[in-house]
Formats: C-alpha cells, structure tokens, sequence
C-alpha cells in the first residue's frame, strides 16, 4: 500500500523511510515496527550527530 506525504520544498537532504503500516495487524507486527523505527532514528541521530549524510536502510 503506497501512502502520501506533503512535499514541501527544501534545499536539506531528504530521507523517505519505507515502513509497513501495522494497522490492523496483530501485536507481533505492532512491535516489530516500531523496533524498526526505533533502529531508523537511532542511527539517523548518530549520523546527524557525526556530521554524515543519511541512507535510507
């Protein structure tokens, strides 16, 4: 299922994270996303705080 997002112009870098929606799924799937967002921002922060660029997972 492809979802939208608002686009607003920027002259940043842009990460789009590709995540499965778990609505209406059981609670295994509920918590396996959110480790995995959980994991996404981890590293983005360490990157951001090293000064590197960002890549998509």
């Amino acid at each position: 299922e492809e979802s939208s997002c608002v686009v607003l112009p920027t002259d940043k870098p842009v990460t789009r994270w590709h995540i499965e929606n778990p609505a209406g799924k059981d609670e295994g799937t509920y918590r396996r996303v959110l480790a995995e967002i959980e994991e996404r921002i981890k590293k983005l922060v360490g990157e951001l705080e090293g000064g590197q660029s960002s890549s998509p997972l």
